[in-house]
């Protein structure tokens, strides 16, 4: 049986035509791919060794198949060549910012320390004013020397939850710039930022068109951002099954961190979602699984709640 991503990739045409002249999308999301594939697989785990798998063949590969249960693979298929291809960009980058290599870090704290106290927010890149919001919110301050401690190692916690918290605002910057390095049009790599960004925004702010803008026009083609991106994140927030935590690469994680474990069993004790058409065009989303457990249960309600609510709220958006 073929994955839902073969099959989305091989429906681009070798080359479509933009006001620019050609475009050759797969030759394009074949290069992303290059790109991101190792540094999903090596620099998250740098930061987050102890996550449930976010990496290319476990979860990335696998949206794709949860993509077209929960909306339909004729559907998805039928959007235009602008839309499809973006949703692929959202589905590959989502996760990009989780992936902060050793170099990278080091550039960004060494910068963030040589900022003065008190620095004009408008000078810094967006990187630097994310993590001076963080590092005040958290009271983050420098030591004796002037040094950041908290942020120098990428297993201090404080490192860990600056790249969970803001992870979709450096995604969307490296997806635009990605696109934007081929000479796309310029709506087209502001629609792949806002669709990574819109995969962890609230729905107060998706909801609201001059916070987040629905539509983008390439050349003459309507690009439905916000569309895509609640694909996107709804996508992401059910790949939640036991086959994205297969056993054998738990014995090699080893996770202990008591949170860590609790996320693994949630996700062990969990199938595949299974979508089910129930008549007059509405369908149901079941997760059946097998609880051990005791302690485990509460957890696994919460979730299913967390669950029922962000796909509830999202069809409401679908519908408008």
């Amino acid at each position: 049986m073929i994955c839902f991503h073969d099959q989305i990739i091989a429906s681009f045409p070798i080359t479509a035509q933009n006001h620019r002249g050609e475009i050759d999308y797969r030759k394009i999301l074949e290069r992303l791919g290059e790109i991101l594939r190792p540094q999903l697989e090596e620099d998250i785990p740098r930061t987050f060794p102890e996550y449930t798998p976010h990496n290319w063949s476990n979860h990335i590969i696998a949206l794709f198949d949860i993509a077209a249960q929960l909306f339909g693979s004729e559907t998805l298929l039928s959007l235009d060549d602008a839309d499809r291809f973006l949703l692929v960009v959202g589905l590959y980058c989502h996760d990009w910012g989780m992936a902060v290599g050793n170099d990278e870090q080091e550039k960004i704290v060494a910068e963030f320390t040589a900022l003065p106290k008190n620095p004009q927010l408008p000078l810094a890149s967006a990187e630097l004013n994310r993590l001076m919001h963080f590092a005040k919110q958290k009271g983050v301050e420098r030591d004796v020397h002037g040094d950041f401690p908290a942020l120098a190692s990428s297993n201090q916690p404080h490192w860990q939850e600056y790249i969970r918290q803001t992870h979709a605002w450096r995604s969307g910057d490296r997806a635009h710039d990605f696109l934007a390095a081929l000479d796309l049009d310029s709506a087209l790599c502001e629609a792949a930022r806002d669709i990574c960004v819109g995969h962890w925004l609230d729905y107060e702010i998706l909801r609201d068109a001059k916070r987040f803008r629905p539509i983008r026009m390439v050349a003459t083609q309507r690009v439905h951002v916000k569309l895509i991106a609640l694909v996107v994140r709804l996508t992401d927030l059910f790949d939640i099954g036991r086959d994205r935590t297969p056993y054998a690469l738990r014995r090699f994680v080893g996770p202990a961190d008591p949170t860590s474990v609790r996320e693994w069993d949630k996700h062990a004790a969990l199938d595949h979602i299974d979508c089910m058409d129930i008549g007059r065009s509405r369908w149901q989303v079941v997760i059946r699984g097998t609880c051990r457990q005791p302690s485990l249960w509460p957890a696994l309600t919460d979730l299913r709640d967390y669950l029922r609510d962000q796909l509830e709220h999202g069809v409401d958006l679908l519908v408008e």
